[in-house]
């Protein structure tokens, strides 16, 4: 694994935030992004304080960099084995962060510790195997679902692995799961609620193939942390939509 890693900033300052929240974002950019400076600026609208991203390119990291750098003093960028990676922007750098890839999946955890309301939140970027089925045959898609599930459930062990337990952690990204999935299922059994529960955005497909919509990019908040005015945001040249929300102490 080839792992780069930039700290930028300097020149215009970012409008201060209130430290009693933090406004999150969560985009699957896509790899095969044809508008990569499109998406830096929708990016930059959406103005959120710790922006993470999946499937993040060098040539993305470089666009972002040049056009955000002022706005996201604190950048990371990660490069897996299949040539792309998490990428994570924020306003003030983590206390802690750390890139930790999957030996059963085809994708890593990012995680960073931040400071909330005088205490500290982990934010983690999320991004777990993908279903890749052979065919559109209805049956073969089911049947690689079901197995790209079992996989995902047991990426959350590995997940956990890499948690401070002492520490709240939101887990954010591309979960590649549906509400009902028994991957979603197992992390309210281990303790995470929908953060987008009861909000117009629960049910919203953030992920388009072939003209069908999927509910896939989630929030995922643990006791005690609140995820208030959730929304997904209809635009980008992504297959997948950005997320986004704020954090706060409940």
């Amino acid at each position: 694994m080839v792992v780069v890693i930039a700290i930028a900033g300097c020149g215009r300052k970012p409008a201060p935030r209130s430290s009693a929240s933090l406004r999150v974002l969560t985009y699957n950019v896509y790899v095969g992004n044809p508008d990569v400076a499109g998406t830096a600026r929708l990016i930059e609208r959406i103005d959120a304080d710790v922006v993470v991203m999946q499937e993040t390119t060098p040539a993305f990291a470089d666009e972002v960099r040049r056009r955000l750098g002022d706005r996201y003093p604190y950048m990371e960028f990660h490069v897996g084995p299949l040539g792309n990676g998490p990428g994570v922007l924020a306003r003030s750098a983590p206390s802690t962060a750390h890139y930790a890839p999957s030996t059963i999946g085809m994708n890593g955890v990012w995680v960073g510790t931040f400071g909330m309301g005088g205490r500290a939140v982990q934010i983690v970027d999320v991004h777990l195997h993908p279903t890749l089925p052979k065919s559109t045959n209805p049956i073969d898609v089911a049947s690689e679902y079901r197995r790209a599930e079992a996989v995902r459930v047991a990426q959350l062990d590995e997940l956990r692995a890499v948690l401070d337990p002492a520490v709240p952690a939101v887990l954010i990204g591309d979960f590649n799961a549906l509400p009902g999935s028994p991957t979603l299922v197992r992390l309210r059994e281990l303790g995470w609620s929908d953060g987008l529960a009861g909000s117009a955005a629960a049910t919203e497909p953030t992920y388009q193939l072939r003209g069908l919509g999927f509910h896939i990019d989630h929030i995922l908040v643990p006791t005690g942390v609140a995820c208030n005015a959730p929304a997904i945001v209809r635009e980008g040249t992504s297959d997948h939509v950005p997320v986004t929300a704020t954090l706060a102490w409940r």
